[in-house]
């Protein structure tokens, strides 16, 4: 389910830089995986092939993430997107 974002929300995740996505590992520990996102009509798109296992270790367990957007021209802008992975590769959204 898309979300609706706040225009400087839209505005912020439009720009191009990497964001930081965080899942629960088996024993509890948490794995963060650098990532390029894309958010369109309020779905955030993230880059990953299939094989990698962060992408294969959400759909194991449970589809629920985490995305850290930082602005690495100023640490201090960031945000912090949750929710649930819907697609698990395969395809193309294009």
């Amino acid at each position: 389910m898309a979300v609706e974002l706040s225009p400087k929300m839209q505005a912020f995740t439009q720009e191009v830089f990497p964001g930081d996505h965080r899942t629960n590992r088996k024993n509890g520990s948490v794995e963060i995986v650098p990532v390029w996102f894309e958010q369109t009509d309020g779905s955030f798109w993230i880059n990953g092939g299939t094989n990698r296992g962060w992408v294969q270790a959400p759909a194991a367990r449970s589809p629920r993430i985490t995305l850290l957007l930082i602005d690495p021209k100023n640490m201090w802008r960031w945000t912090q997107v949750e929710g649930r992975m819907v697609n698990w590769g395969g395809g193309s959204r294009r």
